[in-house]
């Protein structure tokens, strides 16, 4: 149902573009001349030898042998992994692929995959870290192995960060040592190990403690000048990867690299929307599921984490001003829990006092819904199971005080 879903959007647009002519074409589609300029700007920053793709995408032949796969995954919305959309910008670092190029992959495939032309195209450079050499990078080793099958999981490991002075924490990116196998990773301020409590828990994060997120393809976490998080000599951080088993043990092991600024900021906060205990009938039509909040000051919004399960389909988080109209903060159409990524806004979303957020979680419990893939449709709950379902959405918010440009 979800590819099913993704793919009448994607035939929708193929044929009401706006802007594009994508009517057949009689032009030959070569690799170098059509396919390899798409692959270096929307697949290559992933799918390169040591990315976090799964396989490179560097040569002819490697596009070759993969044509079919990356013609369903492109036709279904999956690849580029930008499924999530606002009215304020980018939430993703790299965007869909268009319509004329969607197209120009179908023809070029057609056509039986002509090689064309060799182009000299520039070497292409990839930093090490993306925000520039860290302040701190800290080597987290001896982790737990990433089991070799199995459905993609998520457990809590804890990091001492060996600081000998206080430090404002701006910004962090991670480097993983298997990275293909990585989808996404939130990063939190441990509890202290006397309390004996977990920070990510069955039934959804502890957001009081959250710092932020890290994802494939995704922004890389930073908060906006003026705002930083404290952290202080003895502090653990817990990191929690959403790990996808390859089919053979891997390395669970990573780097994390911390940014620092100097002076006392303003600390960032979450408000959490979503219910508990609620249920999904097994039926034909959807169940939408709301709650809302409105904010008590002038406030920059940073980030957004969802969770859900494999009943969810689309998310929706509107905000509408006092005596104003509402616009789109975040949206996915097609929820993806095993994609669930890092949803970090490229500029700052500014939003004035009073402004009311709603949020909108559509779940589908009939026969055709990926979680009853095995199983006859029954009563879907609230809960810590894999077949249980959630209905969160964190909010990352810096109170709006001067500037807030990011850096």
């Amino acid at each position: 149902m979800k590819g099913f879903l993704a793919l009448l959007v994607c035939i929708g647009t193929l044929s009401w573009g706006a802007g594009e002519k994508v009517g057949a074409s009689s032009e030959e589609r070569t690799f170098h001349g059509d396919i390899e300029p798409i692959l270096r700007v929307k697949c290559m920053p992933c799918h390169r030898e040591n990315g976090v793709g799964p396989f490179p995408l560097e040569t002819f032949d490697q596009v070759k042998s993969r044509a079919p796969l990356i013609q369903t995954v492109t036709m279904q919305s999956k690849m580029p992994p930008a499924d999530a959309l606002s009215d304020y910008g980018k939430v993703r670092k790299f965007e869909k692929l268009t319509d004329l190029e969607l197209l120009k992959f179908q023809e070029w495939v057609s056509q039986k995959m002509p090689s064309g032309k060799p182009h000299p195209w520039p070497k292409i450079e990839f930093p090490d870290w993306e925000l520039g050499k860290p302040d701190l990078i800290i080597k987290a080793k001896d982790m737990p192995k990433v089991r070799s099958e199995g459905a993609p999981y998520s457990p809590e490991l804890r990091i001492l960060l060996g600081l000998e002075t206080p430090r404002v924490l701006r910004a962090f990116d991670i480097r993983p040592t298997s990275p293909a196998v990585w989808r996404r990773a939130l990063v939190a301020r441990a509890y202290p190990i006397r309390e004996r409590k977990d920070v990510f828990h069955s039934t959804g994060v502890d957001a009081l403690r959250l710092i932020g997120s890290w994802g494939v393809g995704g922004l890389p976490w930073r908060l906006p000048g003026g705002a930083g998080v404290a952290l202080a000599p003895g502090d653990e951080l817990a990191v929690s990867p959403l790990w996808q088993p390859s089919g053979k043990e891997e390395s669970g092991d990573f780097e994390i690299g911390l940014y620092f600024e100097a002076g006392t900021k303003s600390e960032p906060s979450w408000i959490t929307l979503g219910q508990r205990d609620f249920a999904l009938p097994p039926q034909d039509t959807f169940t939408t599921l709301t709650n809302d909040q409105t904010l008590a000051e002038d406030s920059v919004v940073v980030a957004v984490v969802p969770e859900a399960r494999l009943y969810a389909r689309m998310i929706r988080l509107l905000a509408t001003p006092p005596g104003g109209k509402a616009s789109v903060v975040f949206f996915v159409f097609n929820w993806d829990s095993e994609w669930a990524n890092s949803y970090v806004f490229d500029k700052p979303v500014e939003l004035v006092k009073g402004t009311k957020l709603d949020l909108e979680m559509t779940y589908d419990n009939s026969g055709h819904a990926f979680g009853n893939d095995r199983v006859i449709p029954t009563e879907v709950k609230f809960g810590p199971g894999d077949r249980d379902e959630l209905c969160w959405l964190h909010v990352q918010l810096v109170a709006k005080r001067g500037s807030h440009g990011l850096n």
